[in-house]
């Protein structure tokens, strides 16, 4: 069925674009005067917030608001880019997004491309929901930033077009099929980030970090610094270098998601001081700033497993005697379990740390 649509796609899609075809590259880049800007409103001690701080200084020149024009709107354009990732396996709400990558790749190569709903008729005719890891497409979309009045917002482009001279919505074009992903772009977590973000008071290195936005790249040699579950089984995680520059690691796919909607409802992120050799995945725009998101499994890869201590001094634990003297013998004993599914992991070595007198 698959081969039937996708085959479909190609066979009606050849009619000219009635929009212009641009790299998506102009459609991402900002002006350095701009991102210096936002920069220096933060050195400036500026509280981050809509006032103070507009979300036009680091959105898309063809993304238009208020006070630069009368009314909130997005030119469209034809692009192509390479798809990273199938739409299913994204979670947006229920939504169909894929992230694409200029050919050529590099800075500003990369952008959301969504349909506001999987079911619709409108949103079947683009052929978003056939669209797999590596096929370049050409795609018609119009540009828009989620969230539209945020200043930590990314660039988007919204598929559902109809073609002016026929009212039809214009479809997806597959233009070729790779066998595999680019290679990510190597970066660091201070191209994003300076300080704390898990924490705040940190600051967001704009002029480095936005020319990422949505593009596939690699952090390496980071640990996991802070995870915290939250309602409906979802968590919230991040990684730090060694500078304690700590970056969030957004769980956009449902291969790093727990909870209602994912691949494995009770999915946890590695626990806190685990090393990891590599994460990969697109940035994404969150409230504190740049996110990672890892897409597929190998994308992130364990160098070494911190413990995950359970019960530590409550019950079922056992302490004879309950409150020791110090002429009481005391034993100190440590089960130690892997517990990870993982193959091949094995248990390094123990350390068993205790005081006296304390």
């Amino acid at each position: 069925m698959r081969v039937i649509a996708l085959l479909l796609i190609v066979g009606i899609a050849f009619a000219q674009s009635p929009f212009p075809l641009i790299p998506i590259q102009e459609i991402q880049w900002v002006h350095p005067d701009s991102l210096r800007k936002a920069d220096s409103l933060q050195a400036a001690g500026v509280a981050f917030n809509a006032t103070n701080f507009p979300h036009w200084i680091e959105d898309s020149r063809y993304w238009h608001v208020p006070p630069l024009s009368a009314t909130q709107y997005g030119d469209t354009f034809t692009v192509v880019g390479i798809v990273m990732n199938k739409p299913q396996m994204y979670a947006l709400g229920n939504r169909y997004a894929v992230f694409i990558q200029d050919t050529s790749g590099g800075p500003w190569s990369g952008i959301i491309v969504l349909a506001n709903d999987t079911t619709s008729s409108a949103t079947q005719a683009t052929g978003i929901q056939v669209l797999d890891t590596g096929m370049v497409v050409k795609i018609v979309g119009r540009v828009e930033e989620f969230p539209n009045a945020s200043s930590t917002g990314y660039t988007e482009l919204f598929t559902v077009i109809p073609d002016p001279r026929t009212g039809q919505i214009i479809p997806i074009e597959v233009l070729d099929w790779k066998l595999s992903r680019p290679e990510p772009v190597e970066v660091k977590i201070s191209d994003f980030v300076r300080g704390n973000a898990s924490a705040g008071g940190h600051r967001i290195n704009f002029s480095n970090g936005e020319q990422w936005e949505d593009v596939y790249v690699v952090i390496k040699n980071v640990r996991v610094f802070n995870r915290s579950g939250v309602v409906g089984g979802r968590w919230t995680w991040w990684v730090a270098d060694d500078s304690d520059n700590v970056m969030q690691v957004y769980d956009g796919s449902k291969y790093f998601r727990g909870g209602t909607g994912a691949f494995d409802p009770n999915w946890t992120p590695p626990p806190i001081g685990t090393k990891l050799e590599y994460i990969r995945g697109v940035i994404v725009g969150v409230g504190s700033g740049y996110a990672i998101t890892p897409l597929y499994p190998g994308d992130v890869k364990i160098l070494s497993y911190a413990p995950e201590i359970n019960h530590a001094f409550t019950s079922p634990q056992k302490r004879e005697p309950a409150l020791p003297s110090s002429s009481d013998p005391v034993k100190v004993r440590a089960i130690v379990k892997v517990t990870d599914p993982e193959p091949g992991v094995t248990v390094d070595t123990v350390k068993l740390l205790y005081s006296v007198n304390y």
